[in-house]
């Protein structure tokens, strides 16, 4: 690693340990610029920086994946019922640590700059006239129970919040316990989501254009398994949003 390089990663480093042992009005990505203006979540730099990403980094314009090649394999075997997938960033380096301090350690105030973030990436896409209602993926209730909440319902309402739309986490439920995708491979992941989850009321759902929400898309067999739940129950377009899409090892 160059020295700059080095530089660099400390001052990452530097930026998580904040996040873990928080002082002052310091923004949660760079750790030392002071955050300002209304939202109160994340500095100027490092917002202009994270929604730059795509102007700089190949991304899939229909999958999200950052590191794509121009034509994705990752979503070439998708059918229409999940129109588009919004990335935030790519799964990797602070951006792969923070989403797993507020996933796996509920670290529930990393939501605010994360689904701030996600809101302003809608905003930015063009998406958001396009939508009527933002739904979280769902966990299965044992697990719901075991983690005692749902980071991507975090996520969620706080994009919801930013972007002045509804959010309906009730109508859609994850009926099937399914293990782990994590080390699976893409048609594994696909048949392990077949019949994941169920519609116990399509009324809010029923014509409408849905926003789906997630903390991290690897294939998007999870995204594609919700957005046929939804499409059978008679919804309108549906698209998805999600924190961390694809990283450097996307590209072999």
């Amino acid at each position: 690693m160059m020295e700059g390089e080095g530089m660099e990663w400390r001052n990452w480093w530097e930026a998580i340990l904040e996040l873990v042992f928080p002082g002052g009005n310091l923004c949660p990505f760079c750790g030392q610029n002071e955050i300002q203006g209304q939202d109160g979540v994340i500095c100027t730099t490092c917002l202009k920086g994270v929604l730059s990403l795509k102007d700089t980094i190949p991304t899939c314009p229909r999958c999200g994946h950052f590191y794509a090649a121009i034509d994705c394999t990752n979503c070439l075997e998708w059918d229409n019922s999940l129109r588009k997938v919004l990335g935030v960033v790519p799964y990797e380096g602070v951006y792969r640590e923070l989403i797993h301090n507020l996933k796996y350690s509920g670290r529930q105030e990393l939501s605010k700059p994360l689904g701030y973030l996600l809101g302003e990436t809608v905003k930015k896409s063009g998406l958001l006239g396009k939508v009527h209602l933002i739904i979280p993926v769902p966990l299965h209730p044992s697990r719901h129970k075991e983690r005692g909440y749902n980071q991507s319902e975090w996520l969620a309402r706080e994009a919801a919040r930013v972007l002045h739309l509804p959010l309906d986490g009730q109508s859609m439920i994850r009926e099937h316990f399914t293990k782990p995708q994590t080390g699976l491979g893409r048609q594994e992941r696909l048949k392990n989501m077949e019949g994941a989850f169920r519609l116990r009321d399509n009324s809010k759902v029923l014509g409408r254009n849905i926003l789906l929400v997630d903390d991290i898309m690897t294939t998007g067999s999870t995204l594609l398994a919700c957005a046929h739940t939804l499409a059978e129950g008679g919804a309108g377009k549906i698209y998805g949003v999600v924190w961390a899409a694809g990283g450097t090892k996307a590209r072999t």
